[in-house]
């Protein structure tokens, strides 16, 4: 397979050309700067206590010119994906097109990437197809000197789905995966949005934390922080029944699991019993990367977004949504 991996020196674009590229024919794209320190061979990945150099065939996105066939197209971007959506399928000249991989956070990246190539493309949009991608590892990234280190675990844990397109493509995506480096599993198509759902659902324990400028474990060790965790994800499961979805278990994250533990038990039961359940949660749960709060928009802003749009009240979303932007805007 050939994959074109947009955002090279990125965490998670750096994490996953490295192990693509084991098996795959990998071409990285990323910013300028970091373009050079990959090609300066300044840019490692950190697993299992090993070092190892970063090595792929790396552009500047200024030489992408389309004219060269990818099965795939990784977009490891921040939300918005429009952007960089538009940049690169703009450009394609191939009359077969890749599928569009997009791994972001959140439950509108699909959409927005569905828009873009309408716009783009326009009927020809019948010849793309768009997968969704959810990542469970934690991924962090530090310098020494002048160098990039990438860190992470094996196996990287995914979970994806075809979000437009043929649901058979799915096959592909399970190829590309199918090695020892990845613990894939492959969601249906009916099944994309609540496979979202489920992952924004991790995604939102720690924020009211993080509102209170408190770390992750302050979310279950503080009582009165781990009520508003509470009183926030019981608001979003409400949400998401409200809006037609259903929570999944992954291979190793039971969501479903956490979310039905979340809703029927009573708080005080809940509250005596947090301790037991951070063991579990942080034992199964591999992706406690540090909170990145410029993206709560597509955590707890989609929250609120969703829960307008189905007329629910999200108080405590709201307010940790305003305590979270109020701290972006004072740094």
């Amino acid at each position: 397979m050939k994959i074109l991996v947009v955002g090279v020196g990125g965490r998670v674009g750096t994490m996953l050309a490295h192990e693509l590229s084991k098996v795959h024919f990998v071409m990285g794209v990323g910013e300028s700067e970091k373009v050079k320190k990959v090609r300066a061979g300044k840019v490692f990945v950190e697993k299992e206590g090993k070092r190892e150099r970063l090595n792929v065939k790396t552009i500047f996105p200024e030489e992408f010119l389309g004219t060269e066939r990818f099965d795939f197209i990784f977009l490891c971007v921040k939300n918005p994906v429009r952007e960089a959506t538009r940049f690169y399928f703009s450009k394609i000249k191939t009359e077969n097109f890749p599928i569009l991989v997009l791994p972001q956070n959140g439950v509108e990246a699909g959409e927005e990437g569905k828009e873009e190539l309408e716009k783009i493309l326009g009927e020809k949009i019948k010849k793309v197809e768009i997968a969704r991608v959810v990542l469970f590892n934690s991924v962090s990234s530090f310098f020494e000197e002048d160098y990039l280190v990438v860190e992470y675990s094996l196996p990287i844990c995914l979970a994806g789905a075809i979000f437009w397109g043929k649901e058979k493509s799915g096959e592909k995506l399970k190829e590309i995966f199918f090695q020892p480096s990845f613990s894939f599993q492959f969601i249906p198509s009916k099944d994309v949005k609540n496979m979202e759902y489920s992952k924004l659902f991790l995604n939102l324990v720690g924020l009211a934390a993080a509102a209170e400028k408190k770390d992750l474990k302050d979310a279950f060790f503080e009582k009165e922080i781990f009520k508003k965790e509470i009183l926030c994800l019981r608001e979003y499961i409400r949400v998401v029944k409200k809006s037609g979805g259903r929570f999944l278990n992954f291979k190793k994250i039971p969501v479903k699991f956490y979310a039905s533990f979340v809703e029927k038990l009573p708080l005080f039961l809940l509250i005596f019993l947090r301790k037991i359940f951070a063991y579990f949660f942080f034992r199964k749960r591999t992706h406690l990367q540090k909170l990145n709060l410029d993206e709560v928009d597509y955590y707890t802003g989609a929250v609120i977004k969703l829960a307008k749009a189905c007329s629910v009240k999200v108080l405590a979303n709201e307010e940790v949504y305003s305590k979270i932007k109020n701290l972006i805007l004072s740094k």
